[in-house]
């Protein structure tokens, strides 16, 4: 049905209505798989929507949203999708300029949800009314549109979404049989082979990558790099190219496609290589690795190097309205913080062991602040606080003192609150800089970055190589795999045109979702086995604590 490489023309039977134009639908726009245009108009859509929960009562903690961002992802990418399609089948029929909020009223149809405390996961019609509240402003359907014709619009797309693109097994290029696979190892002939103080760095013959971009991938906080280079790799169906060896690195073999290889693998073609290896880098590997990448990334004059990170942030799920943070046990006893062994280690904000990785927004923090006062005090809405009441027999600088203290804590909770999950970034491009602030993404004023992207920012204003640093929030107790999803958006945008890292993302997405019911499945069994949630106080415990 959907098949037809042409322009499809559907006829709807609706029973509800005698309007032609309602019953009868043509599609000027074949459905197929999403174009590069469409999958980031896509990425756009759902960060319109996910905006409803940066509101600043949430944010602030004024209030807690009745149902979570996670719970409502899935639901999300499938409108944001259909509504994609229905405005590029919209711009077919009329080409002329149009003016269009990304989310309609689609806020106002979760603040609805909100306030009458209902969930996405109870609504079966969730996904069919944040569409139409999308199509719609304070006066009604926009753009001469009618609910009919929306309806028409969401079955026929509906039904090319859900029908069977591939079987089981997906799409499969190798021809032979299972018995036709018997393990031979390929022979590989080396080309090019450097020492750079104890690491040596070796190309294969016939490895085709000047001008490529390098994603350097090796893993340092989480593991976000990791999962962003594996994934790109397996999509795009990249060659390995050569490998990576140090003295002072662990033994081991990785065996993809029949093929072993070293931990630290080099792959890639004439758009896109990746360095990725599983396993953490030692520190003294660090200096002679990274010499090693600019020497590559000179040798084949490529164009940028994008170096990933990810940057601490606490595992925190809702388990029946009690916030619940997962941690590392600090000891031996389960992490009873008033134990010795609870003493015996210090941990992070994040639950996990002291990281060297902090990024500072407060500079940030303090302009959009100023920014927002001025802009108050041009519309005359700046209100002046009540003059603080000295407590007596406190002398003036203890209250200074105490007053700077506050002030500190408080920017630090703004902060967080503002930036904290964002991607963060640095770059040598000037244009790239301004693209990346443009698509809400926060640069790096402060920081201490370790690991081998430390490396490569540390040598990177000495060096005449493009260099682009991305840090995304991640876990570090666990592999997170929705840290991953704003980098290979990030990474969809900006990598050239022809490289579709959509089905990467769809992936992602899905290991997220069934990761956070798995993880929140086995908190709500052990917290109510152990009697946590019946405690008004609701403190968790041990290595849940």
């Amino acid at each position: 049905f959907f098949s037809d490489p042409g322009c499809v023309r559907v006829l709807m039977d609706n029973t509800t209505t005698t309007s032609k134009e309602a019953s009868q639908v043509e599609l000027l726009v074949p459905l197929t798989k999403l174009t590069k245009k469409q999958r980031i108009s896509v990425y756009e859509q759902i960060d319109a929507y996910e905006s409803f929960w940066d509101h600043i009562k949430f944010r602030k903690g004024w209030a807690d949203p009745y149902f979570t961002k996670e719970e409502a992802s899935s639901a999300i990418a499938k409108v944001a999708e259909i509504v994609v399609r229905i405005r590029t089948e919209l711009d077919a029929q009329d080409g002329g300029f149009k003016l269009r909020q990304l989310e309609g009223s689609a806020k106002e149809y979760l603040w609805k949800m909100q306030e009458e405390k209902r969930r996405p996961s109870e609504e079966p019609e969730f996904a069919n009314n944040l569409i139409h509240a999308t199509f719609k402003d304070a006066d009604g359907y926009i753009e001469d549109l009618t609910k009919e014709q929306i309806d028409s619009y969401i079955s026929v797309i509906t039904k090319y979404m859900e029908a069977p693109k591939e079987p089981i097994w997906g799409t499969l290029t190798d021809p032979r049989k299972p018995e036709e696979v018997v393990g031979i190892v390929k022979r590989m002939k080396v080309f090019f082979s450097r020492d750079f103080g104890g690491l040596t760095l070796t190309e294969y013959a016939g490895a085709k990558c000047d001008g490529a971009v390098i994603l350097e991938c090796f893993p340092s906080v989480g593991l976000v790099s990791v999962i962003v280079g594996n994934k790109i790799v397996k999509e795009m169906g990249l060659p390995l190219i050569g490998h990576i060896t140090a003295e002072a690195s662990q033994v081991a073999c990785v065996i993809q496609n029949e093929q072993p290889a070293y931990p630290a693998r080099i792959y890639g073609n004439s758009d896109v290589v990746v360095f990725v290896g599983e396993m953490q880098v030692p520190e003294d590997v660090i200096s002679p690795l990274v010499d090693a990448i600019y020497d590559f990334a000179h040798r084949h004059s490529c164009k940028m190097l994008y170096t990933l990170e990810g940057i601490p942030s606490k595992d925190t799920f809702k388990i029946d309205g009690q916030n619940v943070q997962l941690k590392f046990a600090s000891g031996g006893n389960g992490g009873d913080e008033d134990s010795e062994g609870g003493e015996s280690e210090q941990a992070s904000d994040s639950g996990a062991p002291e990281e060297t990785l902090v990024v500072d927004d407060i500079l940030l923090t303090k302009l959009t602040l100023r920014e927002e006062h001025e802009q108050k005090k041009a519309a005359g809405t700046v209100t002046t606080p009540a003059p603080l009441t000295p407590k007596k027999r406190r002398n003036r600088k203890a209250l200074k003192e105490e007053k700077k203290e506050k002030e500190e804590k408080d920017l630090e909770e703004i902060a967080e609150e503002r930036f904290g999950k964002l991607v963060h970034y640095a770059t040598t491009d000037y244009e790239l800089a301004l693209k990346l602030r443009a698509q809400g993404l926060i640069p790096l004023v402060d920081a201490i970055i370790p690991g081998v992207t430390g490396g490569i920012l540390a040598r990177a204003p000495e060096e005449e190589q493009e260099v682009t640093a991305l840090l995304s929030a991640t876990s570090v107790i666990l592999p997170d795999p929705k840290s991953a999803i704003p980098i290979i958006k990030l990474l969809d945008i900006l990598l050239p045109h022809h490289i579709d890292l959509g089905p990467c993302f769809d992936q992602l997405t899905k290991d997220g979702e069934n990761q956070e019911k798995m993880i929140r499945g086995l908190l709500d069994q052990s917290l109510k086995k152990s009697g946590v949630l019946s405690r008004s106080t609701g403190a968790p415990v041990g290595m849940y604590g």
